[in-house]
């Protein structure tokens, strides 16, 4: 995917180029019909509700999100009626089984991360974001942090929390970071140290930045009134667990007893 924004003209260009993987079975197999959502934010985080141009696609109505039908090798869309440069909000709701290379910068990740209406769009920004974070330390190895981005970070999981009393079972989902073996797999040979110490310096980090309300969370979160198994106390249980583990890992001594008390219940 790669776009392109005319400042003056106020549009931006999308263009879609879609590839099977080198193999003898995929040599007769032409272009696949791909339903493809996708939408665009403000670079403060508004949805943009705009018309689409392209020839076939789009109908001049103006939406948040709108679905492509996908059935030639390159497609090109068009959004007019910007005053800056967007950012793209790609594959909303996972509409399509496939693999996105696209230039995505920090910045751009962390407004999706933190604003983007579609739940599976967040939580792919929020795992690419976080995954880069780490990269860059593992490589490091203790050489350095990369500030602006570990700031990105804290500002887009603040809004989450923020937000969590919303939709529990989500802000459980996006206040997650790919585990140790997700990140091994990019690795050859696998650096088991640096990723183990990367990962848990990061969550430590987030963890004291975001005390307070994780603490919030954790007070309010928990259901009361004894177990059930219902999908309202299951997503309250999920984000008080993850606002405990995250405490604990921050070596809060108080979310340390709290944990031992909630094994023991």
């Amino acid at each position: 995917v790669e776009t392109e924004y005319d400042e003056q003209a106020g549009a931006l260009e999308i263009s879609l180029v879609q590839s099977l993987p080198d193999h003898p079975d995929n040599a007769d197999i032409g272009p696949l019909h791909i339903p493809f959502r996708l939408g665009l934010l403000s670079p403060s985080g508004a949805s943009l509700s705009l018309p689409l141009t392209s020839d076939g696609l789009g109908d001049g109505e103006r939406r948040e999100t709108h679905l492509l039908e996908l059935r030639d090798t390159e497609t090109t869309v068009r959004f007019t009626g910007l005053d800056e440069k967007p950012v793209v909000s790609l594959l909303r709701g996972f509409s399509a089984p496939v693999r996105i290379a696209a230039e995505i910068g920090d910045r751009e990740l962390a407004v999706l991360l933190a604003f983007d209406p579609d739940p599976v769009a967040r939580w792919m920004a929020g795992r690419k974001l976080s995954a880069r974070v780490l990269d860059r330390a593992i490589k490091a190895h203790g050489a350095g942090d990369d500030i602006e981005s570990l700031d990105l970070l804290v500002k887009a999981w603040g809004k989450i929390v923020e937000g969590a009393s919303d939709d529990p079972a989500l802000a459980a989902a996006l206040l997650q970071l790919p585990t140790e073996p997700e990140l091994a797999q990019d690795y050859k040979p696998v650096p088991v140290d640096a990723i183990h110490a990367a990962r848990s310096q990061l969550r430590r980090r987030l963890a004291e930045s975001l005390a307070d309300p994780l603490r919030e969370i954790l007070d309010n979160s928990r259901p009361r009134g004894g177990w059930r198994f219902d999908a309202d106390d299951i997503a309250g249980r999920s984000l008080a667990n993850t606002a405990l583990s995250l405490l604990v890992g921050a070596r809060d001594e108080e979310a340390a007893k709290r944990a031992v008390a909630v094994y023991k219940d």
